[in-house]
């Protein structure tokens, strides 16, 4: 006697995404979002230069301290880990950040402004 095959209903997803951009110092700049059940992953390149060179994950621990460490990349002078450690503080929840900006570029504050005005204004997409 053949057994009828299980019906699978998928689930609906947790997750959501949000993509903005933003323009600091005449380079446009890309910010793609990635909100999850008790995390948010922030990625941030320049338009049409979209890699993935670092990851850093902040989160604030059971005593209030805001605690930050890079995943991938280069573990001295990793931007996403101090924009990590700054979102995690922000939102009070995990945070997976990667900041794929030349180091030496002085858009970063703009870069950072865009993205905390985005969080002010959107809040339910991050």
């Amino acid at each position: 006697m053949p057994s009828e095959a299980t019906k699978f209903t998928p689930k609906p997803s947790d997750f959501t995404t949000h993509t903005f951009s933003g323009n600091a110092s005449g380079q446009e700049y890309t910010y793609r979002i990635l909100k999850m059940k008790d995390s948010t992953m922030i990625y941030v390149s320049e338009r049409g230069n979209e890699v993935f060179e670092e990851m850093a994950l902040g989160m604030v621990s059971a005593s209030g301290d805001t605690l930050a460490t890079t995943i991938l990349g280069p573990l001295l002078g990793c931007e996403s880990q101090q924009l990590a450690e700054k979102v995690a503080k922000r939102l009070q929840k995990q945070i997976y950040v990667s900041c794929n900006i030349p180091a030496e570029r002085m858009s970063r504050p703009f870069i950072e402004k865009h993205l905390v005005d985005e969080i002010k204004n959107r809040p339910e997409m991050f």
